[in-house]
């Protein structure tokens, strides 16, 4: 803070700004590693909460699938649909398999630096390399979902457009979203976006490059 100088209003005075030169970055610091199974969603956002009902085979497969990647039933079941709903809209020109397979390999790669410690960067880093130490997973007839908010209404407006109820809907992405999802949410939190515009992006540059 500089001198004290009269601005010219009466006998007002206010003090002179002056700015410290800087490198505009917030100076890290350590965070604590992220257990999903106590935090069994993405940080930093309001969520909705969605009770899915599911089948004997979705809840089935959910489960197993949730198993192998290591991470909460809930959490993998958020993921699987919203990956998959990016996905059909990324490149509906394209076969989903194809660009499912890019966004694998794009997935894959880590991040080039780390910008900085935070809850969203732990995030990511979990889901690269989750514990394993979650919860056993029961198959259950109502899931309860914590779904970001706009990634929500998303939801009901593709829900919408099919013409069919949103638990539907949400059941025909389960039953279509492959594996290696969670490694594209990873990428995209890394990335400072969401995982639609994640796949958006990463499918139209691969899609251009080609």
């Amino acid at each position: 803070m500089g001198d004290i100088r009269p601005t010219g209003y009466g006998s007002t005075v206010m003090p002179a700004l002056r700015l410290i030169p800087g490198d505009g970055q917030r100076p890290s610091e350590p965070v604590c590693p992220m257990r999903l199974d106590a935090r069994s969603r993405r940080p930093g956002l309001a969520h909705e909460e969605f009770n899915l009902c599911l089948d004997l085979p979705h809840a089935e497969r959910a489960c197993h699938m949730a198993a192998a990647e290591g991470l909460p039933l809930p959490l993998w079941v958020v993921i699987a649909i919203e990956s998959q709903r990016a996905l059909r809209a990324a490149r509906p020109d394209e076969s989903p398999g194809a660009v499912a397979s890019r966004l694998d390999w794009a997935a894959r790669r880590p991040p080039r630096q780390v910008r900085r410690a935070t809850r969203l960067a732990a995030y990511a880093a979990v889901l690269r390399c989750p514990p394993r130490t979650v919860q056993p997973m029961r198959v259950a007839s109502e899931l309860p979902l914590l779904v970001p908010y706009h990634t929500f209404l998303a939801w009901e407006i593709a829900a919408e457009d099919d013409e069919v109820a949103l638990n539907d809907w949400a059941l025909a992405q389960l039953a279509a979203a492959g594996t290696r999802r969670p490694l594209w949410e990873a990428a995209s939190a890394e990335a400072g976006q969401m995982l639609a515009e994640w796949v958006a992006l990463q499918a139209r540059a691969r899609g251009l490059a080609s």
